[in-house]
């Protein structure tokens, strides 16, 4: 989460008595991607691994985010497709994106961070949770090429806070959810979730959870069933 949302995430882990964390997986090197890592380190809980895309950055962000890990000696490493994290318990988190060495450049060449996102499969047992961080076009477009239906899973969680780009009808119809979840601000600058996402959702008949109408949104599964359950 933002830095905005510091608080909010301290909160819920203590809501849901949160000791320790074993794997940190942070997508981009984004603000609000990457913000809510300072909180962790403030609030003293345990980190056991940390997961990024292997970009840097510039920001303060970032850069507090690396003196931190390194102050507190946090094994860290970044994440490719291929690889594989045992979550443990018999759960996995398969990667798909981005491809070492072969980062997607923006327009101006230069390697895109959104479009370099981690993308990973969390299965466990029968359930399956598409993470896709900010994705939108260009990365949909390289993982429908290169991975197609292994993308399959129930639930989505939707590229790029549900921007234009984003879940595009071949992208859909390769993970084919029965669920989707909208990670974004309420009243947001960048006009997220976009009426186009929107339409492409309800076009597959996919159930939409959003956190800028529902609140925070909680997926709980024992590896057979699994129930979606939203603060509003």
């Amino acid at each position: 989460g933002d830095v905005d949302h510091r608080d909010s995430l301290i909160a819920l882990l203590k809501k849901y008595n949160v000791k320790s964390l074993k794997n940190i997986i942070i997508t981009h090197p984004h603000a609000d991607h990457m913000g809510g890592f300072y909180a962790l380190i403030k609030a003293g809980i345990p980190i056991g691994h940390v997961y990024d895309n292997g970009m840097e950055a510039g920001t303060s962000v970032y850069k507090t985010y690396l003196k931190n890990i390194t102050t507190k000696k946090i094994p860290h490493s970044a994440l490719y497709k291929s690889m594989t994290v045992d979550l443990g318990q018999g759960a996995q988190f398969i990667v798909y994106a981005p491809e070492q060495g072969k980062y997607i450049k923006d327009n101006k060449g230069q390697p895109d961070p959104n479009d370099n996102s981690i993308v990973g499969k969390l299965v466990f047992g029968k359930f399956s949770m598409l993470f896709t961080g900010d994705a939108s076009r260009a990365e949909e477009n390289k993982l429908i090429k290169e991975e197609n239906t292994k993308l399959s899973s129930r639930v989505l969680k939707v590229g790029h806070h549900g921007s234009a780009g984003s879940s595009q009808k071949d992208f859909l119809r390769s993970v084919r959810p029965e669920s989707a979840v909208f990670s974004v601000g309420l009243h947001n600058d960048y006009g997220h979730p976009t009426s186009q996402a929107l339409q492409r959702l309800a076009a597959e008949n996919i159930m939409v959870y959003r956190t800028d109408t529902q609140g925070t949104i909680r997926i709980h599964t024992d590896g057979n069933t699994w129930n979606i359950t939203t603060e509003r």
